[in-house]
């Protein structure tokens, strides 16, 4: 049975948590105890918003996802218990920010912009979260990923003349993904400015800048990967 979460249980639910950074990357492992990642598996899998582990993916590619802006006026679009568990991993992740990542001075104005899962079978194009690549031409690079949300990437990083960044994104100030899942072969983790590589591991969380300096994507994969994916704002 799926705990009921409430905001006054929120922190004294411990955890082994090991905290590692390079380059302003920010890796945490056993972000979540075992019954936390439980039950956030247990909610994503059986909500009817966002079905992850069924053999249907409503892209051609293998993708699959869904992103809910979590405030407060879209509680009606999710069952209350979906709504308190995501709440529940912003507040956490929000945490780790305002601990070991960003300075006081940010900490009053940021927010969360956009929540949401990303279940994939392929390989991520690369891409940075608050811009768009440019080729040679001056023309906009895009694979239509996700093509509703006017996200631009690149499968060849040699294609890019530069990055600009895309407009109503401007204070967009970290990304952050969160590993459900690790029943899967290869599909790490690539910054490539940074020559670095992360293994997508369960209940492991990664937090990085959302500009052009951390452009990002995925090796190929075998099987499903299922992440937990968040966006934060700071004005």
């Amino acid at each position: 049975m799926i705990k009921d979460y409430t905001t006054t249980n929120m922190e004294y639910i411990n955890t082994q948590q090991e905290i590692n950074s390079f380059n302003g990357v920010f890796v945490v492992t056993n972000f979540l105890s075992l019954t936390e990642i439980r039950n956030t598996e247990e909610m994503l899998d059986a909500g009817e918003w966002n079905p992850l582990n069924r053999n249907s993916r409503n892209n051609e590619d293998g993708t699959f996802y869904k992103w809910m802006p979590l405030f407060e006026e879209h509680k009606k679009t999710l069952k209350n218990r979906d709504f308190k568990i995501l709440e529940y991993l912003d507040i956490k992740i929000k945490n780790i920010l305002w601990e070991h990542v960003i300075s006081n001075s940010e900490h009053k104005g940021l927010y969360v912009r956009n929540c949401g899962i990303f279940s994939s079978s392929i390989a991520t194009p690369y891409y940075a979260d608050n811009c768009y690549p440019v080729d040679s031409q001056n023309k906009i690079i895009s694979l239509g990923y996700p093509a509703e949300h006017g996200f631009s990437c690149a499968k060849n990083l040699n294609d890019v003349k530069e990055w600009k960044i895309r407009k109503g994104f401007e204070h967009l100030k970290y990304s952050c993904i969160l590993f459900l899942n690790d029943d899967f072969a290869n599909g790490n983790l690539v910054f490539p400015a940074l020559e670095a590589e992360i293994k997508p591991e369960r209940n492991k969380l990664v937090i990085f800048p959302s500009t052009e300096n951390y452009v990002h994507g995925a090796r190929p994969l075998k099987g499903v990967k299922n992440c937990f994916c968040s966006w934060y704002e700071s004005k």
